[in-house]
C-alpha cells in the first residue's frame, strides 16, 4: 500500500475483525525499525492500520527520534491527531518540532477544540500564531477562547463542540439540530437548552429526544435540575463532581451563567489518571517525571527531596550518637534499630496514603480531623499491640530477658502509634496551609518518623535500664 493511499484512509479503517492482536514488544519494535530503514511503507501501514492510536503512540515512544518522526508522518491527519495526544510529552515535543506549519495545521483541523488547544499550547509562539491564522476562522476563535483559561481548570478542559437549542424549540427542531451538527459534534450526550440571553436553563437527554412526541416544546420536557461547573473550577473538583453524580458530560458556564463549553467523561478519565500518577510520584518525592526525561532533569527533580532525607538521617545518626553510652552497655539494642525504623516508617506511609486519598477525593473534611485521629489511634493501637506481642515472644525465644522484651515491644508500640499520629495530622496541616499534602508528606513523614522513632526507642530503653 502506498503512502498516498494511507493518507486517504479513514481512521476507522484500522479496525480489524481478526481475533489475533499484535503484541507491542521488543521484537515488533525491531521489525518496524528494519522496515523504516528499508523504507517499506506498505508493510508499516499494514501494521499501523491494525492498531489502536494508543498502541501506535507506544511504538513511536520506543523508537529513536528520526524513526519516530518518520513513522508519525505516515499517518493520515485524523489518526495523527489521536496518536499525538497519546504520546509522552518529550516525544510529542520532538514530533511537533519536526513538522511544518502546514502539517500541524492539517492535524489541528481534525481535532476537537479542547485537544487542539492542548497541542497549540506546546508550540512556539510564532508557530502557534501561524497555525491559528491558518485554520478555519470559527475553529481559531474557539481555540483562542480556550487558551485564555488555565489548563488545569474547567475552562482549559472543556470542549466547544456541543449542541445548543432554544427553549422555545420543538422536539422535532431539536432532532434536526442534532442531524445538522452530527459531523462537527461526534459524541452527543446531552442537548443544552438556553433562553434568549444564552443562559443555560435546562438539558435534554437523547432518551427524551427519542420517546417524546415531536410536537412537544423542549421547555416542557427538559431537565431543569441539571449540574454545571464554572469555568474557573479546578479540574480535580470537576472530576470529583462527575464521579459523585455519575455524569458523562457536564456544562461549563461563565460568570454570567452563559454556556461556554462542555466537559466529557473521556477528558475526566485522563484527569483522574494524571492526578493519580502525580500523587503516587509525589508521595515518593518525585514530581512530574516521565520515563523519557533526560538524566539531568530526573536528577534535578529527585535530588532536593533526597537531600531532605539525607539531612534527616544525619540527624538520626546524631540521635544514635547521643545515646552512645546507653548502647555501649546494651549492645542488643542495635539489633532492633532497623526493625523499629521500618515499622514506624511503614505505619506512617500507610496512614499518610489513606489521608491524602481522602482529602483528594473530598471524602475527608478538615473538620473531621478529630474523629479521624481517634480512629487511627485505635487502629494503630491494635496493630502495634499485635506486632509487640510477636516481637516480645521472639525476643524471649532468642535468649533475651523479659525486661528487655517488654522494653523493645513497648518502644515499638509507641513508635507505631506516633507514626500513625504524624501520618494523620501532617497531611491535614499541609492542606490547611494550602500546600499539596502529596508533595511534602512522603519525604517529611519518613524522615521525621525515623528521628522521632529512634528518640522514643532509646529514651524508653534509657528510662527502663538506667534510671
Amino acid at each position: 500500500m502506498a503512502e498516498k493511499e494511507l493518507q486517504n484512509l479513514p481512521a476507522d479503517a484500522r479496525e480489524t475483525d481478526s481475533e489475533e492482536q499484535l503484541i507491542i514488544d521488543k521484537g515488533l519494535i525491531e521489525d518496524i525499525q528494519d522496515m523504516i530503514q528499508d523504507k517499506d511503507d506498505g508493510s508499516l501501514l499494514n501494521i499501523l492500520l491494525d492498531l489502536h492510536p494508543i498502541q501506535i503512540a507506544e511504538i513511536i515512544d520506543h523508537l529513536v527520534p528520526d524513526d519516530s518522526v518518520y513513522l508519525f508522518k505516515l499517518l493520515n491527519d485524523e489518526l495523527a491527531g489521536e496518536v499525538l495526544l497519546d504520546l509522552n510529552d518529550n516525544t510529542r515535543t520532538l514530533i511537533l518540532d519536526n513538522l511544518g506549519e502546514k502539517e500541524i495545521t492539517s492535524i489541528i483541523d481534525e481535532m476537537d477544540s479542547d485537544d487542539a488547544a492542548d497541542v497549540i499550547q506546546e508550540l512556539d509562539e510564532e508557530v502557534a500564531e501561524a497555525v491559528l491564522d491558518s485554520i478555519d476562522e470559527e475553529d481559531s476563535r474557539e481555540v483562542k477562547e480556550l487558551l485564555r483559561y488555565d489548563e488545569e481548570t474547567a475552562g482549559g478542559l472543556m470542549a466547544r463542540e456541543f449542541i445548543v437549542i432554544h427553549e422555545s424549540s420543538s422536539i422535532y427542531d431539536a432532532i434536526m439540530e442534532v442531524k445538522k451538527q452530527a459531523e462537527e459534534v461526534e459524541e452527543v450526550y446531552d442537548l443544552y437548552v438556553v433562553d434568549d440571553h444564552g443562559v443555560l436553563v435546562g438539558t435534554l437527554d437523547l432518551k427524551s429526544l427519542i420517546i417524546k412526541p415531536s410536537y412537544k416544546k423542549v421547555s416542557e420536557v427538559m431537565d431543569t435540575e441539571f449540574l454545571s461547573v464554572p469555568v474557573s473550577m479546578d479540574q480535580e473538583e470537576v472530576a470529583q463532581i462527575m464521579q459523585e453524580h455519575d455524569l458523562v458530560a457536564v456544562a461549563v458556564l461563565n460568570d454570567d451563567n452563559k454556556l461556554v463549553g462542555q466537559i466529557t467523561i473521556d477528558d475526566i478519565v485522563d484527569v483522574i489518571r494524571e492526578e493519580a500518577e502525580e500523587d503516587i510520584q509525589r508521595l515518593t518525592g518525585v514530581v512530574e517525571e516521565d520515563f523519557s526525561d533526560k538524566t539531568l532533569r530526573i536528577v534535578a527533580a529527585r535530588l532536593p527531596w533526597l537531600m531532605i532525607g539525607l539531612f534527616g538521617e544525619m540527624i538520626s545518626g546524631m540521635v544514635i550518637k547521643g545515646f552512645e553510652a546507653t548502647l555501649s552497655q546494651m549492645v542488643i539494642l542495635y539489633a532492633y534499630i532497623p526493625l523499629i525504623m521500618a515499622m514506624g516508617g511503614s505505619t506512617g506511609v500507610q496512614t499518610t496514603s489513606i489521608m491524602i486519598q481522602g482529602l483528594a477525593k473530598g471524602e475527608l473534611w478538615l473538620s473531621d480531623v478529630g474523629k479521624r485521629l481517634v480512629k487511627e489511634l485505635g487502629v494503630a493501637g491494635l496493630i502495634s499491640f499485635a506486632c509487640a506481642i510477636i516481637l516480645f515472644v521472639t525476643s524471649i525465644l532468642s535468649g533475651g530477658t523479659v525486661k528487655m522484651g517488654l522494653t523493645i515491644a513497648g518502644a515499638l508500640m509507641f513508635v507505631m502509634v506516633n507514626a500513625s499520629i504524624m501520618g494523620t495530622v501532617f497531611p491535614i496541616l499541609l492542606k490547611r496551609m494550602n500546600i499539596d499534602p502529596a508533595v511534602a508528606s512522603g519525604p517529611f513523614i519518613t524522615t521525621i518518623n525515623d528521628i522521632l522513632g529512634l528518640t522514643i526507642y532509646f529514651t524508653i530503653a534509657y528510662l527502663v535500664f538506667f534510671i
